[in-house]
């Protein structure tokens, strides 16, 4: 039988074309699709705490609202507004950290985590005597989160963005996961909860 036959029967065209050498095996990109839909694993427990340290002051922020500094019912919604306008910025802040790179990012959660800690403890020492302090703490504490976790989110998308241009499936896997560990920190902020008794 002539070597040609034998190479028709076997299935061997001969070499393939270049376009098709330069592309990765459908079997290679099968392999390297869960190690890119993965959340990176210190995301997870970073993700778990800036949602914990979100919820837990809430209800002791409420109490200290409208039972200690008895303010009005259109001063407490101006406050509320006031503190959840920073997250409206939050694609800013992100941009302006990608741009910087991981250094920045590094930099910039640091920063934002210290100075929410210091808001939180102002709450926590009795400094909200009146609506100043109370804009000045509890504005700060919303605009340091705000810029925590969009920095944290774009970390996220830059580790995760190798080779997953174009598939949204990757993507949607690491939300999923970030949801999963936001949830988890937020039940944990209300187990940790004191009870609150009446007035």
């Amino acid at each position: 039988v002539p070597a040609r036959m034998q190479m028709a029967d076997s299935g061997d065209s001969g070499p393939r074309p270049r376009a098709e050498r330069l592309l990765p095996s459908q079997s290679t990109a099968h392999a390297a699709a869960p190690k890119q839909q993965r959340l990176p694993p210190a995301f997870g427990p970073v993700f778990l705490l800036l949602a914990a340290s979100q919820s837990l002051p809430l209800t002791a922020n409420v109490t200290l609202i409208y039972r200690q500094m008895h303010v009005s019912t259109a001063q407490a919604s101006a406050y509320f507004l006031a503190e959840f306008m920073p997250s409206f910025a939050a694609p800013v802040f992100g941009w302006l950290t990608d741009r910087g790179g991981p250094r920045v990012r590094w930099w910039t959660v640091v920063v934002a985590l210290v100075a929410k800690a210091v808001a939180v403890a102002g709450f926590a020492a009795g400094a909200v005597r009146g609506l100043g302090s109370l804009y000045a703490l509890g504005v700060l504490m919303a605009l340091a989160h705000a810029v925590a976790l969009a920095t944290v989110d774009g970390a996220m998308c830059a580790r995760g963005s190798d080779g997953a241009s174009g598939d949204t499936s990757a993507a949607r896997s690491r939300q999923a996961a970030k949801l999963a560990w936001q949830t988890a920190g937020d039940v944990l902020a209300a187990g940790a909860q004191p009870g609150l008794g009446p007035p």
